[in-house]
Formats: C-alpha cells, sequence, structure tokens
C-alpha cells in the first residue's frame, strides 16, 4: 500500500489504538461506543480481543457498535465471538447487526448460521421495548441477503420454502434476488414461479432473474417474452437486458411487433442495450424503421432514439426526414436530434424552417436549433435567423439559440462578410440586437404575444407564474406542474396579505430572531451552491451573460468586463459569475489580468453575489493588488463573502506555490490571520478556513512553526459550538501534520472530563487514522453481486 506524504506513522495509530482500548475498559457507556466505532475505522486488528470483549457490554448500543466494528475490520478472527454473540445475545438489534457484521466476513464457516436465522425466528429473541416491531425481520432479510452475495448454493432449499410460506415475512423480493445469485439451483426455484397463477409473483420472478447467469434461466427468461401479462414481459425483456447476452436480441427484436406499446416501446430501450453490447453493427436498425409509423408517439419517439447509435444509410435518413413532420412535436424533436447526428447538410434548411416558425412547439424549435449547433455550418441565412431569435423579446427558444451560436463558435465556423456566432452572442450582451415583439411567422403565444410587461415573480418558487389576469406557462414536468399548483396557492395567499396585516400575528422576540437567521442561511446556501436555473423570458443581455461563461476567448471577456461596469444589478451578478467561471477554467488569463481594475471594483460592490464572485476571480489572478483584497474579504460583513475569501487565499497560495517553489512572503501573514478566523462563530467559516490552511501548508515542511500553530487552532476550533466539525477539522489535521496531530489530541484525550468532549478528540482521531483504501475483496464474493467544456 503507498503511504500518502502525511499520513500518519504505525507508532503514532499503535498509542492511538492502546488509548481507544483504555477508554473501553475505565470509559462511560459513551466512550465505550465511540472506541469501538474508532477501532473499527482504524482498522488496527489488534483491538480485535477488546472489541469482543464488548460484545457481552450491559449497554446495548456499545454491543452493537462493537459488532459493527468488527465487521469493518472484515477479519475472520472475529468470527467466533459474533458467532456466539449470534447465538447467546436475545437482543435483536444487536443480532442484526451481528449478521450484517459475519455478512462483510464472508466466511465459508458462517453460512450454516446465516441459514438457521433465515429459516426460523430464534426462539430467545425478544421483542423490542415498544413491543410494536418485531426485530426479526431485520434478522432474516441481511440473512436472507448475506447468503445471496455469498453465494451459497447450499441456501437455496431454504429460500425457496421462504417464498412458498404464506406466512412468512414480506421479502419475497430480497428472497427472490438472492436465489438468482446462488447459480443454477437457486434459479431454478424462480423459474418454477414463472408459471404461477399470480401476475406479481411471475414479474418479480422474471425481474429477479435479470441478476442470474444460467442458461436455463436465460431460455426461461426467453420463454416469459410469451407471457400473457404486458408488465411480465417488460419485467422479462429488462430482466435480459440487464444479463447482457447478444444473444438474446432476436427475441427482443421479435417484442418490437407487440401488441401493447408499452411492450415495444421498453423492447426498444433493452433492444438498444444488447445491439450495442459487443460493439459492430447493431443488427436491430432494419426492425426500428417500421417503428416510425407506430400509432404510439411514444414507440414512434424510442425507435428514432434507439437509432442514434449507428450509421444510418439514405433510406433510413428519408425515413427519419420525414418524421420532422410528425404531429407529436416530441417526435419531430427526435428526429431533430437524429439528422444532426447522421444526416446531412440536406436538412439545414428544415431546420431553420422549424427554429424559425414563432407557432411551433418551444421544444420542437430548441431542438431544431440544437441541431443547427452541430450542422457545422454558418452563413448569412443561419445569422438572420439567430439574429433575429436573439432580437424578439420573450422568446422561448433564445436560450437554445445561445448554445448553439456557441457550439458554432467552437466549431470554427465563420464566413466572410457575416458576423461570427461569437459575435452575436458578445451583440445580444451588449445590447447591440434590437428588442422586437415579432418574428416573420408571427407573435410567439408560448412568450405571451410577444409582450415585454414584467411578469410578476415570487422569488423562492422554481417556475413563473403570470398575474393572475395573464396567461399561465404550461407546466414540462410533474415536478413544475406540482410547482406551480404551490406558487397559485401562494399568489391566492398574497390576495389576502393586507387583511392578514391588519391583525399580524404576534410574534416573540426569540421566534423572530430565529426566522431571521434561518432566512439568511437559506439565502446564503442557495447561492454557495446553486446557480438559479436560467428562464426563457429572462432579459437576453442576461441570458448571454451566463452562456458565455464557457468560453474562454479575449472579445468574451472584454465583454463581460464592460457588463460587470453596467447599471442593470441582475446583468452584473450574471457578468461577475461567468467571469468567475472562465477564472477557474483559465486561471490568470492574461484578458482577466487586463480587466483587474473592473474585477477589483466589483469585488467591493454592494451586491454581495458580485463581491463573491470577483473573489473568485481575484483568487487566480497572480497580482498583489488582487491578494490584497482577498485579505480585505476576510473583514466583510457577509458570512458568505468571508468564506469566499478564504477560500481564495487557499486558491492563491496553491497556485503560487505550483508556479513557484517555496513559500510565498506574505504566508505568515496569511496563515496568521486564517488562524484568527477560526475563532468566529460561523461553523462554514470555520469549515473553510481549515481547508484554506490544509492548502496553504500542506506539504511545506519548513513551515514548521506554522504547521504547529495551525494544528492547535484546528483543534481548539472542533471544540467550539456544538462540535459538528470535529471530523472536518481531522481530515484537515491529518493533511497537516497526522502524527503531530495524533500527540497533541492524545493530550487533550486524557484532560477532557466529559465523554461528551472526549466524543470530539476521538471523531478527529478517527479522522486521522481511518483507513482510506478499500479492504482486499474474498475470492469468495467474486460473484456476489469541473465541466468538461473546451477552451476556446
Amino acid at each position: 500500500m503507498q503511504m500518502q506524504a502525511n499520513a500518519p506513522s504505525a507508532g503514532a495509530k499503535t498509542e492511538l489504538v492502546a488509548a481507544l482500548r483504555h477508554l473501553l475498559g475505565k470509559g462511560d457507556a459513551a466512550d465505550r461506543c465511540y472506541a469501538c466505532h474508532a477501532l473499527g475505522a482504524v482498522g488496527d486488528t489488534a483491538a480485535i480481543a477488546a472489541l469482543a470483549e464488548c460484545l457481552r457490554d450491559e449497554d446495548i448500543d456499545v454491543c452493537v457498535e462493537a459488532a459493527t466494528a468488527l465487521g469493518t475490520l472484515g477479519s475472520p478472527a472475529g468470527l467466533t465471538p459474533l458467532t456466539a454473540s449470534l447465538l447467546d445475545d436475545p437482543d435483536g438489534e444487536v443480532k442484526t447487526a451481528v449478521i450484517a457484521s459475519l455478512a462483510r466476513i464472508a466466511d465459508p464457516d458462517t453460512i450454516p448460521v446465516l441459514i438457521k436465522i433465515a429459516e426460523r425466528r430464534p426462539a430467545d429473541l425478544a421483542l423490542d421495548d415498544a413491543e410494536d416491531w418485531d426485530p426479526w425481520w431485520d434478522m432474516q432479510r441481511e440473512a436472507v441477503l448475506a447468503l445471496g452475495h455469498a453465494g451459497a448454493a447450499q441456501a437455496a432449499p431454504v429460500l425457496s420454502r421462504l417464498l412458498d410460506d404464506e406466512d412468512g415475512q414480506d421479502i419475497d423480493a430480497e428472497v427472490m434476488a438472492s436465489l438468482a445469485r446462488l447459480g443454477d439451483a437457486g434459479e431454478q426455484a424462480l423459474i418454477a414461479r414463472l408459471g404461477h397463477a399470480r401476475e406479481q409473483v411471475r414479474r418479480r420472478a422474471a425481474t429477479a432473474l435479470g441478476h442470474g447467469s444460467s442458461a436455463s434461466g436465460l431460455e426461461a427468461l426467453s420463454g416469459a417474452l410469451d407471457d400473457g401479462s404486458p408488465q411480465v414481459r417488460i419485467a422479462a425483456a429488462q430482466a435480459l437486458g440487464k444479463r447482457a447476452e447478444r444473444q438474446s436480441l432476436p427475441a427482443i427484436i421479435a417484442l418490437y411487433r407487440d401488441r401493447d406499446a408499452a411492450v415495444r416501446q421498453a423492447a426498444i430501450d433493452v433492444g438498444a442495450q444488447l445491439a450495442a453490447a459487443g460493439g459492430g453493427h447493431a443488427p436491430d436498425l432494419h426492425a426500428l424503421r417500421p417503428l416510425l409509423a407506430d400509432n404510439d408517439p411514444l414507440v414512434r419517439e424510442s425507435a428514432l432514439l434507439g437509432m442514434h447509435r449507428d450509421h444510418l444509410d439514405p433510406p433510413a435518413v428519408a425515413r427519419v426526414h420525414k418524421a420532422l413532420d410528425d404531429p407529436d412535436p416530441r417526435v419531430a424533436a427526435a428526429a431533430c436530434a437524429l439528422l444532426a447526428r447522421h444526416g446531412s447538410g440536406e436538412q439545414v434548411a428544415d431546420m431553420v424552417r422549424i427554429a424559425g416558425d414563432a407557432a411551433a412547439d418551444p421544444a420542437l424549435r430548441r431542438a431544431a436549433l440544437r441541431a443547427l449547433g452541430s450542422c457545422g455550418a454558418w452563413d448569412a441565412t443561419l445569422a438572420a435567423l439567430m439574429s433575429g431569435i436573439l432580437s424578439q423579446a420573450g422568446s422561448p427558444v433564445r436560450l437554445a439559440a445561445l448554445a448553439s451560436l456557441l457550439e458554432l463558435h467552437r466549431a470554427g465556423c465563420e464566413a466572410e462578410s457575416v458576423p461570427g456566432p461569437l459575435s452575436l452572442v458578445i451583440a445580444a450582451l451588449s445590447g447591440d440586437l434590437i428588442s422586437r415583439d415579432d418574428t416573420d411567422g408571427g407573435p410567439d403565444p408560448a412568450a405571451g404575444g410577444g409582450s415585454d410587461a414584467p411578469v410578476e415573480r415570487k422569488p423562492d418558487l422554481p417556475v413563473t407564474i403570470a398575474p393572475p389576469d395573464g396567461e399561465v406557462r404550461a407546466a414540462q414536468s410533474s415536478l413544475q406542474a406540482i410547482a406551480i399548483d404551490n406558487a397559485e396557492i401562494a399568489l391566492a395567499l398574497d390576495a389576502s396579505e393586507d387583511e392578514a396585516q391588519a391583525t399580524p400575528m404576534e410574534i416573540d422576540e426569540e421566534t423572530a430572531e430565529y426566522l431571521a437567521i434561518t432566512e439568511a442561511n437559506e439565502a446564503t446556501a442557495r447561492w454557495l451552491f446553486t446557480r438559479n436555473a436560467l428562464e426563457a423570458d429572462l432579459d437576453v443581455r442576461r441570458l448571454a451573460a451566463r452562456v458565455l461563461g464557457s468560453v474562454v476567448a479575449p472579445p468574451a471577456v472584454a465583454a463581460l468586463l464592460d457588463a460587470l461596469g453596467g447599471d442593470d444589478a441582475d446583468l452584473r451578478r450574471e457578468a461577475a459569475a461567468s467571469l468567475a467561471s472562465i477564472a477557474e477554467r483559465a486561471p490568470g488569463h492574461r484578458s482577466l489580468a487586463e480587466g483587474i481594475e473592473a474585477v477589483l471594483d466589483g469585488a467591493e460592490a454592494e451586491d454581495r453575489d458580485v463581491r463573491i464572485a470577483c473573489l473568485r476571480v481575484l483568487a487566480r489572478l497572480p497580482d498583489e493588488r488582487a491578494h490584497a483584497r482577498l485579505v480585505a474579504g476576510l473583514d466583510d460583513p457577509e458570512p458568505a463573502v468571508r468564506i469566499d475569501a478564504i477560500h481564495g487565499l487557499g486558491a492563491s497560495a496553491a497556485h503560487a506555490a505550483a508556479a513557484r517553489p517555496g513559500s510565498p512572503p506574505q504566508l505568515a501573514s496569511d496563515v496568521g490571520r486564517l488562524i484568527e478566523m477560526l475563532a468566529q462563530t460561523e461553523p462554514g467559516i470555520r469549515i473553510a478556513t481549515a481547508r484554506a490552511l490544509t492548502e496553504m501548508l500542506r506539504g511545506r515542511g519548513s513551515d514548521a512553526g506554522a504547521q504547529s500553530l495551525a494544528v492547535d487552532a484546528l483543534i481548539r476550533s472542533a471544540f467550539l459550538g456544538t462540535g459538528d466539525q470535529a471530523r472536518e477539522m481531522g481530515r484537515a489535521l491529518r493533511d497537516l501534520d497526522a502524527d503531530l496531530a495524533t500527540r497533541r489530541l492524545l493530550e487533550e484525550l486524557r484532560l477532557l472530563a466529559t465523554s461528551a468532549e472526549r466524543r470530539f478528540a476521538i471523531e478527529m482521531l478517527e479522522e486521522i487514522h481511518r483507513v482510506r483504501e478499500p479492504a482486499p475483496v474474498d475470492a469468495r464474493q467474486v460473484n456476489s453481486t469541473p465541466t468538461g467544456e473546451p477552451l476556446t
């Protein structure tokens, strides 16, 4: 095993194990639980004897943790005490934990014990304290799954009897899945159930056979394709797809003519899987062509999607071309996508026609625009089309047009006397395109008649809701439909807001403070972890600013820098975020360095989101002014801005170290400032600081003094508040100096007065010494079951 640069030494781990074993004998019940968990995580088998003793602890939780830790260690030496606990301990929770651990160790000697547990309820098993749950359900389920993963063929008769037991527990799905993993002996029991009178039983058996591997199971699944139930036929087809044996393809192709549309659709999907197995030509393409005339639109769409994977001959292209005029827009959209991949330049005119038809379904128009983006051609006709779409206020396809223009730009598409694709996007950002309310095809009904009237919005709702007397945009998914319902309720509540204000609800001071903190935290989380999805009715300048974040090109950067200094607050926010994205793709890019003044101004903007994005740009610019602004950001009143300033200092130090070996002159002062940040109350700031210190100091042996100070500060920080950051701090300590951190924490552990405090020290030690690499796979288990866009 290759040692990591800062991995703890064997001596440090020995000292830790000794300290934890001491707690097992001298600590309270909580200490013993935490120590058992940590001994399992650090992977030292010297602790097996001590953990075995804990299986007889008077506290049930300690017994459970000890059993789990023995399973985590995975040593056969733990089998004897685990088996004894399973037979002797009457507590169902302990027995369940023991069974799970026996399954992880996966030794042949455990099979008879697992079969016994799966077959009958132990006579001495006690109910839980409330007497409303029988723990045997969990025990039997764990045992059944363990037998399946172990491939224990001798368990097949017992599992088969469980399926026939009408008074048994409801674990049929688990039993069937395990039978399928037992080889021919188990699969025969499932094959017999394919003839059962109940459809549910046949369907479950077919699904389970998808986990098998025997020839008899394959033959039985092929026979089940003739079952009288469509659901069974679908389950059998999907099971054949899961087994991925290409010899089943002819039987699946036969289902393309099934009388049930759902079966035909499922068969197409499975056919695609099997045709791709082994590579080469897909022999089901000729069978897919007739389905383009199927009476079910979902089947027609699936047939087109299934034809994506292989070359289309001219007759097939002609059939697909005809599907462009399908009455169902989903089918026509699938035809657009297929022709974009397999067609020729002859279809460009059709795509232009569809994309420019304002009365057509927006999804179909977007598909046509995507197809145009991949056509690799650019001329005056395409330029006029794209310009017209981008100029139409409220058009639902402008974002697709912008994305297509960027694809054409990446492909190097240009034409004499015609503005290039990137030029049109930049023109849209700069506001040089003339906004108008109609196109050659007339007003776009999907855009509300092309009106520029603002749409009333609820900021926390994921969909746009029109005013009460306006038209509500159709939902595009089930989630959006639910959101629309919720939004309509919200609007109805707003209608009675005046009445509510007349009799306001009284909120005490403590509740009001809690609500204010909660609202602020939610707003911070929304910005830190998400970037709102773009909607088609937004201003085209904002749309253009968003998409340019994927283009590292001087003209795009210059246009975004101009927008950053504009008057539109929303546009500034989008421009700043895109500049941050470009900086992440191309740190230190010359165009960003030349525009640093605009970014420095943005880092002092009133808008918090703009400040955050600009700090992310500055973190990737090797400039003293950028570094000074990051340091100043540590005093920002907004915690979210301080967090990004902290991240920025860490990233800046990492970039500087990669470019020039040695410690940067400001390292000591930066470390000192970050150590001060570890005392702040916000948990997010402490976590960000721990990660930044790791970036700054990792591998800098010459800065031993700074590392020592950081280690002490991280340990102190873990005990602040509720201690929820202890594990995060432990991971940072491992990366800084694992041995030094272990010594300090063991000293601390001996002095701490309560088990609650000792827990935090144990969690940090556990993270420092946790086994990171997976354990070797036992031979008996073999048969068990930033964006990548190119810089341009």
